[in-house]
């Protein structure tokens, strides 16, 4: 469980050994091989028992107080620059040298993460892999800088030449947490740190973990928004054997989203969250769902276009002349944004989709167009409930918005997950 002391947020593990004589060092060795290394806990503590509430759960309150009163327990050490068992220091010289290139500076500890403490994001992550690779002489997935974040942990991970990601789209946003995750899928570029604010919002009780495109990192890339949909739900399952299910996307991300929510249910699993973050209607659909529509959709882009002409007059002549192209753009209905040129993008505009059974919770931005959300409400046979976000469609998942929609969504996730009989027990998963 999550647990903050002298400022630091740490992961420690309970354990009820079943005879004495447990080795904690080994302990610590088993889950470090089987955890990405930021769900590998720096601390185990064993107990006599798990404390437990008048309902027979486990009382987390008390659970912390043990572990914060015992003095049991060996400190899950973190790899060091020198002197880490297995990690050659020659080695280790290379994967700290290819991170000061990326960022151009070299005032970073081997512990110092990435994402959170140097800002890195889906280009940078993209960039270090491809010089590690070449400084190496074979391919470095993307995945090693989700599962080993910092230079001492991917010099230690990297070293094994046979490591191979064990799952090749999820990877860890923000692993602390018990119960169901969240799980945010990718969009345009098909990477998925655009959703690492809204992810760290959840801390410290929801993991959430993220679904980047399989194309990503060295596989290929699916002909049809189905196919993708069909291997994310694959691994959704292995990851997580049991619903409810939480998924959820922002913009374009929504459409992965949506057709994974339909996979999952055609093979029997529950979806409890469907969370479209102000996804557009980007896909086709029927002529009939549109048609009635397309008249309003007009009306509204046209003013929203003259209104943002006449608050940005400098950059008026540039949006004159794309007027035409966005217009017809969209009255097929494709994207307001300029996705077509993607290549995720343009798989979602080819796409047919079908109506969707279970509910949608949709997060509309202030400039929303309401017809694209009359179509969404038509389109949804089990009931559509709005939630309205502050800002435009770009700003919808960042800032105070992140914890705007990290609060509405845990409160939905406590109610669905106890309505589907897994309150606030860990869902059982797959060791990652």
């Amino acid at each position: 469980m999550p647990v903050m002391a002298d400022g630091t947020l740490s992961l420690v593990a309970a354990v009820v050994p079943r005879e004495s004589g447990l080795d904690i060092e080994t302990l610590r060795r088993w889950t470090a091989e089987r955890l990405p290394e930021v769900m590998v806990p720096s601390r185990f503590v064993c107990l006599d028992a798990l404390p437990v509430n008048a309902n027979g759960k486990i009382d987390r309150r008390a659970l912390a107080g043990q572990i914060a009163e015992s003095s049991v327990g060996l400190p899950a050490p973190l790899p060091q620059a020198t002197g880490s068992p297995g990690v050659v220091p020659v080695f280790l010289s290379q994967v700290r040298a290819a991170w000061q290139r990326l960022f151009g500076r070299v005032d970073f500890g081997d512990q110092d993460n990435f994402f959170h403490d140097l800002g890195g994001q889906s280009i940078m992550a993209a960039r270090l892999v491809a010089d590690l690779s070449t400084v190496l002489g074979r391919r470095v997935p993307l995945a090693a800088v989700f599962e080993a974040p910092t230079v001492a942990s991917m010099a230690a991970l990297l070293r094994d030449e046979g490591w191979t990601p064990r799952f090749r789209s999820i990877v860890p946003l923000q692993p602390l947490g018990v119960g169901p995750p969240v799980f945010l899928f990718h969009g345009v570029g098909g990477g998925v740190t655009e959703n690492l604010e809204l992810a760290r919002a959840f801390a410290p009780d929801v993991p959430v973990y993220g679904l980047q495109a399989i194309d990503r990192d060295g596989g290929a890339m699916q002909t049809s928004l189905e196919a993708f949909a069909e291997l994310y739900a694959a691994e959704i399952v292995a990851f997580q054997p049991r619903g409810p299910y939480f998924l959820g996307g922002f913009s374009l991300g929504g459409w992965f989203a949506y057709e994974t929510a339909q996979q999952l249910r055609r093979g029997g699993h529950e979806v409890a969250l469907l969370a479209q973050f102000d996804t557009h209607i980007n896909c086709l659909l029927p002529d009939e769902f549109l048609a009635a529509a397309d008249r309003v959709l007009w009306r509204q882009y046209v003013w929203k276009h003259l209104r943002r002409l006449a608050s940005q007059p400098s950059q008026g002549w540039r949006y004159l002349r794309g007027l035409s192209a966005r217009f017809k753009l969209a009255r097929q209905w494709r994207a307001v944004d300029p996705i077509r040129g993607d290549s995720h993008g343009a798989l979602v505009a080819r796409h047919r989709a079908l109506p969707y059974a279970g509910s949608i919770d949709y997060f509309q931005s202030a400039d929303s167009l309401p017809a694209v959300l009359g179509v969404w409400k038509r389109w949804c046979a089990g009931g559509l409930t709005v939630h309205q976000i502050p800002g435009d469609h770009h700003e919808v998942i960042f800032g105070a918005n992140a914890a705007t929609i990290a609060n509405i969504v845990r409160g939905i996730r406590g109610d669905r997950a106890r309505q589907a009989g897994s309150p606030a027990e860990p869902a059982e998963r797959r060791q990652v």
